[in-house]
């Protein structure tokens, strides 16, 4: 090729590779703006999802108690359920099965509740509700019962707003449209809907077989998050899903030393100190070995609860739900055994304040030693000190109760006591092996052992308390159950 036309050609290549690189230039010149844009848009989205991460694990209504509780104790397994022969009588069969239960396709499916009750329903039938518990978080309880014998003492361990009045439309809205600032739940007397609500679910004959002159039967109604705080009733439970889900964790009674029952004598009586959708395991570190069951109640499910069973309750959806509770045979039992006079306790009016407490404690020891000598229970030191340490023990070093002795308490120390019953224990004994004590030893006994295997520690637990009360003032139970453990075994069993 000649070279003028060489030149040509490379100043033609010269000239489409300048050409290039400047539709290249402008074209990076153009895209330019939006890279930064796109650049900007994708740091605001990445910052914006990890605020919300962010807010959702730590903004109340968003966290999930199901994660927090899988960690802190085992689920077991899942309750039972049954698809039940829609007339056949059940309520004989689930009480002598003694566990939680769930059946379907029970008469509950004739209700008209059944079809009817939804928000919806019930808003146009209502006017206003009245006794609604409000509060800013969805945890509802621990209850307070400001008759108990130590509610001048113990104040709320989570204060909300317990009889709230509100219009149906008000509540309905605040129930499905679900929290905000503030959480909603109701639970009452049926009666208070009015004698409509009554037929609605009717008929129920089954609930009420085991015990229908002592029956109660509730309304709860609640948000998509709400729970209700552990807890046991001693009562039988039928408990009637109409509307929504929950989901019911339960523990049996025999576990009730790892979740840390109130005192008997404690305004929250029958609730669990321990918050188990976010356990402090510092202050409650045998929650770890609590094994418990759940279910998920759908709509037309009935779940049976045996009395003393602990339950920690969860709104997964809206919810609307009835239940009817029936006195057992067991609170009976007890009954008795609170009616059955204690000797020891006119006996000693008279005497010194040590001496008093001494000997009316001798028999309440007398009657644990006895429980545990027939096997009713595995040990009385190992007892006394579980029930000073699960229901007492923290309450006293957060000086809700005394830890300390006062000055009209008789002895400074546990060795004090120990060493002041060694030498009053001749006298004690000269007295507590009358006829009459002996009597009600075995008497109390003799109802214990009527008890389910289940929950006798925790019925036994109630009457201890209530026992120690009345030689102690209530306030200093505590000391009395921590002290009176170092020495238990020096005791006589009568």
């Amino acid at each position: 090729m000649p070279l003028a036309k060489r030149k040509d050609a490379a100043a033609t290549r010269r000239n489409r590779k300048e050409c290039h690189e400047s539709k290249s230039l402008k074209i990076e010149n153009e895209i330019s703006p939006n890279r930064i844009s796109f650049y900007v848009v994708f740091f605001f989205a990445v910052f914006g999802c990890a605020l919300f991460i962010l807010y959702t694990k730590t903004h109340e209504p968003f966290r999930r108690s199901t994660s927090d509780r899988s960690t802190a104790f085992k689920v077991e397994k899942s309750v039972e359920i049954l698809r039940w022969p829609k007339y056949k009588p059940f309520a004989d069969f689930v009480a002598q099965k003694g566990e939680p239960i769930v059946l379907r396709n029970t008469f509950v499916d004739d209700w008209p509740a059944r079809s009817l009750w939804n928000p919806s329903y019930l808003r146009n039938r209502l006017l206003r509700l009245t006794g609604i518990y409000v509060n800013r978080n969805r945890w509802f309880g621990p209850y307070y019962d400001v008759t108990r014998p130590l509610a001048h003492l113990a104040t709320r361990s989570n204060a909300y707003e317990t009889n709230a009045t509100m219009t149906s439309v008000d509540f309905f809205h605040k129930l499905t449209a679900g929290p905000n600032s503030k959480h909603v739940y109701f639970s009452g007397e049926i009666e208070k809907l009015g004698n409509w609500a009554i037929d609605d679910v009717m008929p129920m004959d089954e609930f009420l077989t085991l015990n229908p002159e002592l029956a109660s039967v509730n309304v709860w109604m609640g948000q998509a998050g709400v729970i209700a705080h552990c807890h046991y009733d001693g009562y039988h439970n039928f408990y009637t899903q109409l509307y929504g889900k929950k989901r019911f964790t339960l523990f049996r009674p025999s576990q009730w030393s790892r979740l840390y029952p109130y005192p008997f004598l404690h305004p929250s009586h029958a609730q669990c100190q321990v918050n188990l959708s976010d356990p402090d395991l510092s202050r409650f570190p045998l929650v770890t070995r609590a094994n418990a069951v759940e279910v998920v109640l759908e709509p037309g499910d009935v779940l049976y609860m045996p009395p003393l069973w602990f339950h920690h309750v969860e709104s997964i959806s809206a919810s609307i739900a009835v239940n009817v509770w029936t006195d057992s045979a067991q609170s009976l039992e007890m009954q008795r055994i609170y009616e059955t006079t204690n000797p020891a306790l006119s006996r000693f009016d008279g005497q010194a304040g040590a001496f008093k407490a001494l000997a009316a404690m001798q028999t309440v020891i007398a009657v644990i030693r006895k429980a545990a000598a027939q096997n009713l229970i595995e040990s009385s030191s190992d007892f006394i000190l579980a029930l000073y340490r699960s229901r007492y023990e923290n309450l006293m070093k957060d000086r809700v109760l005394p830890s300390v002795p006062d000055v009209s308490w008789p002895w400074k120390s546990s060795d004090d006591l120990c060493a002041q019953y060694a030498k009053l224990k001749s006298s004690i004994r000269e007295l507590e092996l009358q006829r009459d004590t002996k009597t009600y030893v075995v008497t109390v006994v003799k109802h214990l052992a009527n008890l389910p295997n289940d929950t006798r520690e925790l019925w036994l637990g109630n009457y201890v308390e209530s026992l120690a009360a009345t030689v102690a003032s209530p306030e200093l139970v505590g000391q009395l159950l921590r002290d009176i453990s170092t020495c238990v075994n020096e005791f006589y069993t009568l």
